[in-house]
């Protein structure tokens, strides 16, 4: 049994079990047991970052001047800070599909993460005929967003950088947030 173990797991790494260069069953559990370990400190050291709070535009050319985002474990809500009518989506951060409302147009939007990126993709427009991609990435502190816009459709419009602000309440209530 043992054996017939070794070959099933060893073989694909070339090994020469012709020699006897096998593993016991006991220290292959062991190896694998610590490389699923080091795969879980891999994963849970990755937190998704919080964007929750208040956003005022720092620099860069947006009619967007004030955003809230509001995050919760896997759903995430996003509005115009000045004007909730006219930018408003909340939806899921895995790559569902969701409707919502993106400069005064009906839209469809997807959030996923790519490492700490929050990755919007926009359909919007009256048949859909606009479509951006929006990277979201915060600063090291936590109170700086870079926002980077990158149009899909039409053709031959330009990539946007926006940076925005944390407002000050928000700050202290992310920085408590586990």
């Amino acid at each position: 049994m043992v054996r017939k173990l070794t070959v099933w797991c060893f073989v694909p790494f070339g090994l020469n079990l012709e020699k006897g260069e096998y593993m016991t069953t006991k220290l292959l559990v062991l190896v694998f047991a610590g490389a699923l370990a080091v795969a879980g400190q891999t994963t849970q050291g990755s937190g998704k970052p919080d964007f929750s709070g208040t956003w005022d535009l720092k620099s860069g050319e947006t009619d967007i001047r004030s955003l809230v985002i509001q995050q919760d474990a896997d759903k995430i809500t996003i509005h115009d800070g000045l004007d909730a009518t006219k930018t408003k989506v909340e939806c899921g951060t895995r790559g569902k599909q969701c409707k919502g409302v993106v400069g005064g147009e009906p839209s469809q939007v997807t959030f996923y993460y790519n490492g700490p990126v929050l990755v919007e993709i926009s359909q919007h427009g009256k048949d859909n005929e606009k479509a951006t991609e929006i990277h979201r990435k915060l600063s090291e502190d936590g109170n700086t967003m870079l926002v980077e816009i990158t149009p899909i459709a039409p053709a031959g419009q330009d990539k946007t950088t926006l940076e925005y602000s944390r407002k000050a309440e928000t700050t202290a209530k992310a920085a408590t947030q586990p």
